[in-house]
């Protein structure tokens, strides 16, 4: 129509108000664009992009002529083949490689997901990746010359978490945890009287607690994770956020913490896992994670604890498919890179709790016999084998030195016959004898002293009245020491010192029965009871312990009892809903074998001077009883002499509302002494003359 007006629009913002300006081409400046004036209200100006948060700097790559580049990028290529925009291998003047690349990604995610897969990847001994970002790399650049120092903040001493080891905090005492309904509280254990508690906290744990190995903290579950308290005040040491935290294992040192959720279980990410973690306990930070079970049902938790760990940390293995996973610490990463093929092997393995060695065992598979196998760590070698036959179970039981190793073989005898026994492995031999011990009924319970060379078996075919049977492993043979008939027991409890062994009737059937017995002389100190039965716990030094009826198995006569080792009951506490008593471990001595032992022959003088202490602990507190008493006694009594005093001061009055009777002048008053005769009963006997 020749009209040369037109209607311009720009992208709007979705801040932006929504108002458009329009334009005519006679407003377009000499450099053919519109006047700032013209620009749409709110729209913010175009920035320059000085950020690269794509882009990452790969370091100590090998260093390679010109005739090895082209491989060279082959590797790197292999290393990042997915979402790569390009990559910089730069050269220098003579075509060798210096030794670093540039990789861009296509997303700021893709990156960051590259960098936590390469970040300390071996290429090979010589050639360890270090991967940063570009932006870091340009941080640096805009650092100062002159270095300024910053500024500290003030100097904060952290509590001491080994305080209740402390002798002039404990006196050598222990502490134990109980929780029941919402609280949790802890304790100090003065043997024959009940303490009050140290801590008292409600809601302090959604679920459970749990020590850690050596007692330095406390585990509480959450919603959100686990919370470490530890210290005289009992504070927040360290947290971990894992949402849906069901269980947590300490690594036998108490360095590293594995945390499982459930929630993860069937949706989980393979390149950042979020249903098993491994933590740093002392920082806090994640390590690695790891998958659960794919497989299994939604919310079912994998096989608990999902990892076994080495004596000494250094490694800890998992069960995988025709398989067992090492890993190393701290780098978390895998042994040799590989898992150790065993095929069919069992979810039952275990290390040695004094060296690395794995004991598994292996089924029967297409006619090859069973076996159990002991593996070196971290060589792999194959230290013994052992084949067994006609095998339906087995379970492996370490005794505690790693001087010997169990394993208990169920075999099929018939369609519904079941015959058990045991081969006996002595680790300290150099080719590892095995001895075979069979046993002619069933097999309830099997426990190693703790310190020495004695195990225990409860066995026999009745249902409740069962034998325990007493073995040695000295000499060159094992030999059996005694045969204890007809108990009503079906588990063993042995002091954490050895030499005193607790036999117990766990269940209805068994009702609560409990035999205190010295198994150096094989005598009965004591025999008792505790009705509905479910826990018994020694406290470390095997002076104590403690029977427990807990409300996730009876909901009924919940509560504790404390008992010498003696069995000699000395306090009983019952509490609604009561679920846990947990004693708080002790970490090792650090003193030497013979230190300790010199101890031991001293023990006498060293049970001398604490008694003394404890005879003045008990006088400090009777005295402080006493003055109670005396301070409440001189309150009543100057209390009665000021009500005396008042009294009398109001005889006058009283009187005289008496019309004149004094009814304390005792002259009034009439006294006379009434008897009165009751026949409870009468008895007629006959009495013989003759006898008179």
């Amino acid at each position: 129509t020749g009209d040369t007006s037109h209607t311009h629009k720009r992208p709007i913002p979705a801040r932006a108000t929504m108002e458009v300006i329009k334009h005519r081409m006679s407003d377009l400046d000499e450099e053919g664009d519109y006047p700032d004036e013209y620009q749409v209200l709110g729209e913010e100006p175009v920035t320059l992009q000085t950020r690269f948060p794509t882009v990452l700097v790969i370091d100590h790559l090998p260093v390679v002529t010109s005739d090895k580049y082209a491989k060279l990028q082959v590797v790197m290529q292999r290393l990042y083949p997915q979402n790569v925009v390009q990559m910089d291998i730069p050269q220098d003047s003579s075509g060798t490689t210096v030794g670093f690349a540039f990789v861009e990604f296509t997303t700021p995610t893709a990156a960051t997901e590259a960098f936590n897969r390469t970040n300390g990847y071996k290429l090979d001994r010589s050639h360890v990746f270090k991967v940063n970002y570009l932006d870091e790399l340009s941080d640096y650049e805009s650092l100062d010359e002159v270095f300024t120092p910053a500024e500290l903040p003030p100097f904060k001493p952290k509590e001491n978490l080994l305080w209740w080891l402390a002798e002039t905090e404990s006196r050598a005492r222990d502490q134990f945890v109980t929780k029941y309904a919402d609280m949790t509280e802890v304790y100090w254990n003065d043997g024959r009287k009940r303490s009050d508690p140290i801590l008292k906290k409600k809601l302090m744990t959604e679920t459970y607690v749990q020590w850690s190995p050596y007692g330095t903290y406390l585990a509480s579950f959450h919603q959100e994770g686990i919370i470490l308290w530890g210290g005289p005040n009992w504070d927040k040491v360290v947290r971990f956020r894992h949402p849906g935290v069901k269980l947590l294992d300490f690594s036998p040192k108490e360095n590293y913490l594995v945390t499982i959720s459930t929630q993860f279980q069937n949706n989980d990410n393979p390149k950042d896992p979020q249903c098993i973690i491994v933590w740093d306990v002392r920082s806090g930070r994640k390590l690695r994670g790891f998958l659960g079970n794919p497989g299994a049902a939604a919310g079912a938790p994998p096989a608990w604890p999902v990892f076994r760990w080495s004596h000494d940390e250094k490694y800890f293995a998992r069960h995988g498919e025709d398989a067992i996973s090492v890993y190393e610490t701290p780098s978390m990463g895998m042994l040799q890179n590989k898992s150790i093929k065993l095929p069919g092997v069992s979810r039952d393995f275990e290390w040695s709790p004094t060296d690395n060695i794995i004991a598994c065992w292996i089924p029967e598979i297409e006619g090859k016999p069973a076996a159990v196998q002991l593996i070196d760590i971290p060589s792999r070698n194959l230290r013994r084998s052992h084949n067994l036959f006609k095998v339906q179970e087995c379970h492996l039981h370490w005794s505690p030195t790693g001087d010997y190793l169990c394993v208990k073989v169920d075999r099929i005898a018939g369609k519904k016959t079941i015959n058990t026994s045991f081969e006996l492995c002595r680790l300290r031999d150099k080719a590892v004898a095995i001895e075979p011990l069979p046993m002619t009924d069933n097999v309830v319970a099997f426990a190693w002293e703790p310190k020495g060379h004695r195990f225990a078996v409860v066995h026999g075919a009745s249902a409740s009245k069962l034998d325990v049977s007493f073995y040695t492993m000295e000499g060159k043979k094992h030999s059996l020491i005694k045969k204890l008939e007809k108990r009503t027991v079906n588990h063993l409890f042995w002091s954490p010192r050895g030499g005193v062994i607790i036999l117990a009737g766990i269940g209805t059937s068994m009702g609560g029965y409990l035999e205190f017995l010295q198994a150096d002389d094989m005598e009965t100190m004591r025999t008792d009871a505790h009705h509905m039965l479910t826990d018994v716990a020694w406290d470390p030094t095997g002076r104590y312990v403690v029977t427990s009826t807990s409300h996730w198995r009876h909901q009924l006569d919940n509560g504790y009892t404390m008992w010498t080792f003696q069995g000699k009951q000395l306090w009983h506490v019952t509490r609604d809903k009561f679920y846990q008593f947990l004693w708080r471990p002790r970490p090792p001595s650090l003193l030497p074998i013979e230190k300790q032992k010199e101890i031991e022959k001293k023990l006498r003088d060293y049970s001398s001077k604490y008694r003394k202490e404890d005879v003045k602990k008990r006088r400090a507190v009777y005295e402080a009883w006493k003055q109670r008493r005396d301070a409440q006694r001189d309150a009543f009594y100057a209390l009665k002499q000021q009500r005396l005093e008042e009294r009398n001061k109001d005889k006058a009055a009283r009187v005289k509302l008496c019309s004149g009777y004094d009814s304390d002048d005792e002259s009034l008053f009439e006294e006379r002494e009434d008897e009165v005769e009751e026949l409870l009963g009468d008895a007629t006997e006959i009495v013989n003359p003759e006898d008179l």
